[in-house]
């Protein structure tokens, strides 16, 4: 054998050992499987590319069937919509077919699209008439290697493990890179544990508080009272609803022990003072939260009549946001001090300024604050959280929640679908009772997270609750 011909056979024997598999020494990384976090880097490309192809949009999805229940179809914004995630990862797996393995390249740059310059020197050789024989025929050259074969294996349980961390980040942390969320916070932890991610140590699920108002929640110091339950029913002709509040009552403890006779509802609201002073005052009397329309007025005061209170008890009204079947009773107690949504004043209007603009909680007292939870009706909305009752933490939350299971159909009300996202979230990781704007209140279940189960309830990961329409 001449030297020209022994030195292509040597050529050829190192090429195909990179491609093929020769054995090499342990740190060489000419072949091996890919690890976790290459798989993770790859499948997070692809989503996020797919997403960005998608991400403007400007198509309006119709969810629902009308049929003869009455019901309208929604009309949900697909670029923010489940159904614009479900098509991105539809398929997401089989394109993790596209890559080749580039021996040549170092760590996860060995798994790109094109062909390797490996195997195009391989079929430059062929062209030229050399005899090159990989021990598969040559048609077989460009199908998928082992490594590719096994990364879209891997992509598949990876994306089934982690399938509610990407519901999370793409409806709540867009902000945030896919690969850093999905893969440093998560896969990675959980490989190095063996154990779920913090993400994934719990499924949240709601279902619907069972009973009819009033609705009943004893607690120290504050319990909390569901006067009316809001509802939101379409009419059959047209896209005309009819709608109203749910109304909240929270009355202290001392007060209902005191039964409104301690001292005068002049006395609870002083004159002077700052707002923190004038709302701790304020909230040693009942409060309510949100008072229905005016077309509810003789209803809103039977309830009230029901718990022994009379409008003039009532020392602070809240308001989650300004949309009239929210404070349409307003009227009925012009000695309470209001605070509507990031608007607080005293009798005789004395507006006071506070920290809700930079989303600081208003303490009113122990266990008793007021959060920005902006969305449904722009950046002021408020919600009312109520610790230390017998069912735990209870969120009055406005519109922030149309109802248990308002699936997309909160979107297409909500002036900031995003902040309100956030919003959602952030209440659901506190409340185990969420009283929404437009239904009767929920139960918040925290669950241990097993991967192989499917909860039949209503499962939350993203900021949608449950399958039920709304409407």
């Amino acid at each position: 054998m001449g030297p020209v011909r022994l030195g292509m056979l040597f050529f050829i024997l190192t090429v195909y050992g990179a491609w093929a598999g020769t054995p090499k020494e342990e740190d060489d990384d000419t072949e091996r499987l890919p690890s976790k976090c290459e798989v993770c880097k790859l499948l997070s490309l692809e989503l996020q590319e797919e997403l960005s192809r998608t991400g403007r949009s400007r198509e309006v999805l119709e969810l629902g069937q009308v049929l003869d229940t009455g019901k309208r179809k929604r009309h949900v914004p697909y670029s923010v919509s489940e159904t614009r995630l479900e098509e991105a990862l539809e398929n997401l797996c089989e394109r993790i077919l596209d890559y080749n393995v580039h021996a040549e390249r170092k760590g996860s740059l060995r798994y790109a699209k094109g062909q390797s310059q490996t195997m195009a020197t391989l079929k430059g050789l062929v062209q030229k008439g050399v005899k090159v024989d990989l021990g598969i025929p040559l048609e077989l050259w460009d199908e998928p290697s082992v490594e590719v074969t096994f990364l879209k294996k891997q992509c598949e349980t990876m994306l089934e493990e982690f399938e509610d961390v990407v519901g999370d980040w793409y409806f709540h942390h867009q902000e945030q890179p896919l690969q850093h969320f999905l893969c440093e916070s998560h896969v990675l932890p959980a490989a190095e544990t063996g154990l779920p991610s913090p993400a994934m140590s719990r499924r949240l699920r709601t279902e619907p508080l069972r009973g009819e108002p009033p609705m009943r929640l004893p607690g120290n110091p504050y319990s909390v009272v569901v006067l009316l339950k809001g509802y939101a029913e379409p009419e059959r002709v047209g896209d005309a609803v009819r709608a109203d509040s749910s109304v909240t009552l929270v009355l202290p403890q001392a007060w209902g022990q005191a039964s409104g006779q301690a001292c005068s509802h002049g006395e609870l609201l002083p004159e002077g003072g700052e707002a923190k002073t004038a709302l701790e005052a304020a909230a040693r009397g009942p409060i309510l939260v949100d008072t229905g329309g005016p077309w509810t007025r003789e209803a809103l005061l039977r309830a009230l009549a029901g718990e022994g209170v009379a409008p003039a008890d009532v020392t602070l009204v809240v308001g989650t946001h300004g949309h009239s079947d929210h404070i349409g009773n307003l009227g009925l107690f012009p000695g309470a001090a209001l605070l509507v949504s990031h608007d607080f004043c005293l009798p005789g209007g004395r507006y006071l300024p506070h920290g809700l603009g930079e989303e600081r909680p208003l303490k009113l007292g122990p266990g008793l604050e007021v959060w920005a939870t902006p969305g449904h009706g722009g950046q002021r909305d408020v919600s009312v959280v109520v610790g230390g009752t017998t069912l735990g933490t209870v969120v009055v939350a406005g519109d922030v929640f149309e109802c248990d299971g308002d699936k997309d159909s909160w979107q297409v009300l909500s002036e900031d679908p995003v902040a309100q996202e956030r919003s959602r979230k952030r209440v659901l990781d506190t409340a185990d009772i969420v009283v929404p704007g437009h239904g009767a209140p929920f139960r918040v279940i925290r669950e241990p997270w097993n991967p192989e189960s499917k909860d039949p309830g209503n499962n939350w990961q993203d900021p949608v609750v449950g399958d039920k329409e709304r409407r």
